[in-house]
C-alpha cells in the first residue's frame, strides 16, 4: 500500500479527502516531496482560515487578533501557491494587455 498522499494505481491520492487533481502525470513531478508538502501547507492553512473566520470575537482586542491571523494565514496560503505554480513549472499569468493603442512618436527630420 503507498504512503500517505502518494497515489494510488488508479491516480487518486492515498486518505486524502480534499480534491486534488493529479498532476504527476510528468515524470519529472512524480515523488516530489516538496510539491506535496506546497500543497499540504495550503490546504492547512485555508482549512485554518476557514475555521478561525466561523469563531465569534466578543471584544476588539479578539477582533484584531483575528484579523491579524487571517493576514498571516492569507499570506502563507498566497506563497505555498506561488511555490506550487514554480514547482510545476508555470510561469507567472501575462499581463492583460491595455485597450489603447500607444500613439506613434513624431520623428522631425535631423537639422543639417
Amino acid at each position: 500500500m503507498p504512503a500517505p498522499g502518494h497515489p494510488k494505481p488508479n491516480g487518486k491520492p492515498n486518505g486524502d479527502t480534499r480534491h486534488r487533481p493529479f498532476l504527476h502525470s510528468n515524470p519529472a513531478y512524480r515523488h516530489n516531496r516538496g510539491l506535496d508538502q506546497a500543497y499540504q501547507l495550503r490546504d492547512l492553512t485555508a482549512d485554518e482560515a476557514i475555521t478561525l473566520a466561523k469563531t465569534p470575537a466578543n471584544s476588539l482586542a479578539e477582533r484584531i487578533a483575528r484579523a491579524k491571523a487571517l493576514q498571516s494565514l492569507a499570506s502563507v496560503w498566497s506563497d505555498a501557491s506561488d511555490r506550487i505554480r514554480i514547482l510545476k513549472g508555470k510561469g507567472l499569468p501575462k499581463p492583460v494587455e491595455s485597450k489603447r493603442k500607444p500613439k506613434a512618436r513624431a520623428w522631425l527630420p535631423p537639422e543639417s
